[in-house]
């Protein structure tokens, strides 16, 4: 059996179980000019039936070369700063995040498409005065009578919940905290790190997937979502 018949198998069960997958892998391939005759036919069939995945073509090459400038504009910012030199023991730090790619790889990947459609809104504005300063959407200045520069941790979060949730922005918190990880002190106290979940309402005007093509790079790809709920509050 021919690789190409090969591949044309695998394609023909990823259309049977995963429709939208495949639709995604082709048009993935077709951008990055990897699309092989039996690709091609069958975008061709796809298109007789449904002539909208030309217009969704159109979009996801615009939507791959904007991720690409951006991209590009990342590394070459970062590709400006000096690393430090010598050895750096960055053993904890990689625990840390050994702990949260256990539960949180989906996460992390809604947070970054969620970030880019939002225009970064999680990261504090630059080159302004302190007054103008917005952090996680909350002015430095006071809220409730405390300046949250001046607030104590737990304060800071009761005040960014109730300005939330006056905005119509925050819904509620999730009542079950989990547990990541737990450590004994010396003084006989425990340390615990927990993750406390806030459920919050963002209007957007596009979503997006990330998809990995033949060659394993990761494209962005939109999304068109139906209405649905997990029943979570």
């Amino acid at each position: 059996m021919s690789a190409e018949n090969t591949n044309q198998n695998h394609d023909d069960l990823l259309d049977e179980l995963l429709p939208d997958s495949a639709r995604d892998l082709l048009i993935s391939r077709v951008i990055d000019g990897r699309a092989s005759t039996s690709d091609w036919d069958r975008f061709r069939a796809l298109a007789s039936r449904e002539p909208e995945i030309w217009c969704e073509l159109a979009e996801t090459q615009e939507q791959h070369e904007a991720v690409r400038c951006e991209l590009a504009g990342a590394i070459a910012a970062a590709d400006q700063i000096d690393l430090p030199v010598g050895p750096i023991d960055d053993t904890h730090t990689r625990e840390r995040l050994g702990m949260v790619g256990k539960w949180g790889g989906w996460a992390l990947a809604a947070a970054l498409l969620l970030a880019w459609s939002l225009g970064y809104p999680m990261l504090p504005a630059q080159g302004g005065s302190g007054n103008g300063t917005q952090t996680a959407g909350l002015p430095v200045g006071g809220l409730g009578g405390i300046g949250l520069t001046e607030a104590e941790p737990e304060q800071a979060f009761e005040q960014y919940m109730s300005a939330g949730q006056k905005a119509g922005r925050v819904i509620a918190e999730m009542p079950e905290q989990v547990v990541v990880e737990t450590r004994p002190m010396p003084d006989g106290s425990i340390e615990v790190m927990y993750l406390r979940q806030v459920i919050e309402r963002r209007v957007i005007d596009q979503a997006y997937r990330q998809v990995r093509d033949d060659a394993g790079n990761t494209i962005a790809v939109p999304v068109r979502f139906e209405p649905r709920t997990n029943n979570a509050y």
